[in-house]
């Protein structure tokens, strides 16, 4: 009940198990490879602020 009345980040949550089954932000801590669906929803302005601060920094991240 208490999850009901909250926005966003519940949901969210939910949406990335029900879409994937699992959570793709985490596929690099895992050890798991991204499905082509999978990255193409990290890229995208739809992926979550939470899930994209999972992804692994690369070089190119720190010389921009």
């Amino acid at each position: 009940e208490f999850f009901r009345g909250l926005d966003g980040y519940p949901h969210e949550h939910h949406e990335a198990i029900r879409r994937f089954g699992r959570f793709p932000s985490r596929n690099a801590a895992m050890g798991r490879a991204f499905t082509e669906e999978e990255s193409a929803w990290m890229r995208s302005p739809d992926c979550p602020a939470w899930a994209k601060s999972q992804l692994p920094v690369t070089s190119a991240d720190r010389d921009a």
